[in-house]
């Protein structure tokens, strides 16, 4: 078994650079924060996405605008109490692995899936739901 070989920081800025140029893109003491716009199909909604990662930590993943968890509605499955997006289950990503690469297609997935959960009440995107709470916590999106 070959050991897997963890991407820099700067080398995972480099390929979210290079795909998505239009995008915004901060490195600071050692944290990344990306914010970029994905559009999970030609006729869904615009979505800013924001990535916040730190070398050996999970990628926060958080739908910067719009809101979709309004007051009134419901939730939608597959989120973190905190508003973080779940897109996948436990070692399915790893630090050798590029964002731009994995996180990013899996963010627009997920938002493919939110839409038809918007439109449809079910979400079909399978996976594991993570554990609810009734507090939402409070957060600011840092824009580079």
């Amino acid at each position: 078994m070959i050991p897997w070989v963890r991407v820099s920081i700067a080398q995972q800025a480099a390929r979210l650079r290079e795909l998505f140029p239009d995008s915004k893109l901060e490195v600071r003491n050692g944290r990344l924060i990306w914010i970029g716009e994905l559009q999970p199909s030609d006729i869904a909604a615009r979505y800013f996405v924001g990535i916040e990662y730190r070398l050996d930590k999970r990628p926060c993943v958080y739908v910067v605008e719009p809101d979709i968890c309004p007051s009134g509605k419901p939730r939608p499955p597959h989120l973190y109490a905190d508003d973080r997006l779940c897109l996948y289950y436990g070692r399915e990503w790893n630090a050798s692995m590029m964002l731009a690469d994995t996180i990013v297609p899996w963010t627009s997935e997920w938002l493919f899936h939110y839409e038809i959960w918007t439109a449809t009440g079910e979400w079909w995107g399978g996976g594991f739901h993570p554990p609810r709470s009734r507090t939402r916590r409070n957060r600011e999106h840092s824009n580079p």
